[in-house]
C-alpha cells in the first residue's frame, strides 16, 4: 500500500479522507444516449477534469487500480489534443460560455454544430497541459474554481493558483466560474448541495466563494457548476432568484438540440476515454 501511495504521489494523485471510498462508490455511467448522437443541430458543452501525461507510470496505475478519478475523470494530455482537433476538422464551431448560454436560451439558433469547453476544479493540469493547447488553438473555455482551493489537494491533485487563474482569464479565453468555496465533497456518497439539511450553509458558501473570486479576478463570476452534477431544487432555486448566477451547469450528459430550450439549469456533458467515440460520431455525422 505505502508503495502505490508514493506511485500516486509521483503523479500528482493524492487522495484525501474516504475519497477513494466515496469516488467507487459514486462511480456514474456517464454514456451518451443514441438520441442525442442522432442530433444534427446541436450544442455540447462539454465537461473536462484532469488533463494528464500520458507515462508507463500512469499505465503501470491504471492497470492496478479501479478508482475512476483515474478511469473516469482524466483525458491524457494527447488524447485531449486531438479531440480539440477532431473537433476542429469535424467543422465544429467553437463557442464561449456567453455564446453558450444564448443558444441554450434561443435552441431555433443552433444550426450546425457548436462546442463549449469547461474545466471543474480546474487543476494545475489544466493549467499546464490544457491551457496551451486552447490558446495555441485559440479555443475559448470555462473554469469552475473551488475558491477555498486553489493551489492546495483536491481529492486526487493539487489545484492551480489564482495567479495562473489570472493569467488565463488575461487571455482573453477563459470565462471563471464559481464550483463552491468548500462544499465539493460526498457525505454518505450523496453530494453535499442535494442534502436539504445543509441548504443554509450552501447559501453561505456561495456568497463567500463569490466575495473571494470577485477579489482575485477582474470580473464578477456569474456562473455556477455544481460538484458532482447537480444541486437539489432548494439550491438551485436560490442561485436563480438571489444570486447574480445567470446559468447553473449540471453533468446531465445531454447535448442540446433545436427542440431543448435550456432555462436556468444548463446541459453539460463529462468527457471521459469511454463515451468519447460516441461525441465523435456526433460530431463527424452529417
Amino acid at each position: 500500500m505505502m508503495t502505490f501511495t508514493v506511485v500516486l504521489v509521483g503523479l500528482g494523485f493524492v487522495m484525501a479522507k474516504n475519497d477513494i471510498r466515496n469516488f467507487s462508490k459514486n462511480a456514474a455511467n456517464f454514456a451518451i444516449a443514441e438520441k442525442e448522437i442522432k442530433k444534427r443541430d446541436g450544442l455540447a458543452i462539454l465537461n473536462y477534469h484532469r488533463i494528464i501525461d500520458d507515462t508507463p507510470l500512469l499505465r503501470t496505475v491504471k492497470a492496478a487500480t479501479n478508482n475512476n478519478q483515474l478511469h473516469e475523470y482524466n483525458i491524457t494530455t494527447q488524447k485531449f489534443a486531438e479531440q480539440m482537433t477532431t473537433l476542429k476538422k469535424a467543422g465544429v464551431k467553437f463557442v464561449s460560455l456567453a455564446e453558450a448560454e444564448r443558444l441554450a436560451r434561443n435552441p431555433d439558433k443552433i444550426k450546425g454544430k457548436y462546442v463549449a469547453i469547461t474545466f471543474d476544479d480546474v487543476a494545475e493540469s489544466a493549467y499546464q497541459n490544457a491551457f496551451p493547447i486552447l490558446k495555441k488553438q485559440k479555443i475559448p473555455f470555462a473554469c469552475f474554481v473551488i475558491s477555498s482551493k486553489t493551489n492546495e489537494y483536491v481529492i486526487d491533485a493539487r489545484m492551480t493558483s489564482w495567479p495562473k487563474l489570472v493569467e488565463m482569464e488575461k487571455s482573453g479565453l477563459a470565462t471563471i466560474g464559481l464550483h463552491t468555496h468548500d462544499m465539493h465533497y460526498l457525505i454518505n456518497d450523496v453530494a453535499v448541495g442535494k442534502l436539504g439539511q445543509y441548504n443554509s450553509m450552501f447559501k453561505t458558501d456561495y456568497r463567500k466563494s463569490k466575495q473571494v473570486t470577485t477579489q482575485q479576478l477582474a470580473t464578477s463570476a456569474a456562473y455556477f457548476a455544481a460538484p458532482y452534477g447537480n444541486v437539489n431544487d432548494a439550491n438551485a432555486r436560490f442561485l436563480e432568484k438571489n444570486t447574480s448566477v445567470s446559468a447553473y451547469f449540471n453533468l446531465s450528459q445531454e447535448i442540446i438540440g433545436r427542440d431543448d430550450e435550456q432555462g436556468f439549469e444548463v446541459s453539460r456533458v463529462l468527457v471521459n476515454q469511454q463515451n468519447w467515440s460516441q461525441l465523435e460520431r456526433w460530431a463527424i455525422n452529417d
